[in-house]
């Protein structure tokens, strides 16, 4: 019968085996976790790293250039009808 793993006790297995604390076998031992298949979760935690904090950073950047564009297309709003005002005016 196959074990099913949640995503939590493979992100613990990965952890764990990367701090290197004790030897990979006592950790598998441990977990009762196959060592090649943590090894493979290792493997994915230390390739997709990276995304944990590349994804946020852009989220932020893209909020605060909407933010930011949506600011600009309100001046422009104003500006453009104390132009058409003006114009009336004169």
């Amino acid at each position: 019968m196959k074990k099913k793993y949640t995503p939590e006790f493979k992100g613990k297995v990965a952890l764990e085996l990367a701090r290197g604390g004790a030897t990979a076998a006592s950790i598998c031992s441990r977990l009762e976790v196959h060592p090649t298949q943590a090894a493979q979760w290792k493997q994915r935690l230390v390739r997709g790293a990276h995304e944990l904090f590349g994804d946020r950073a852009a989220e932020r950047r893209a909020a605060e250039q909407q933010r930011l564009t949506d600011e600009l297309y309100a001046q422009i709003g104003r500006l453009t009808q104390e132009v058409a005002w003006l114009k009336k005016r004169v």
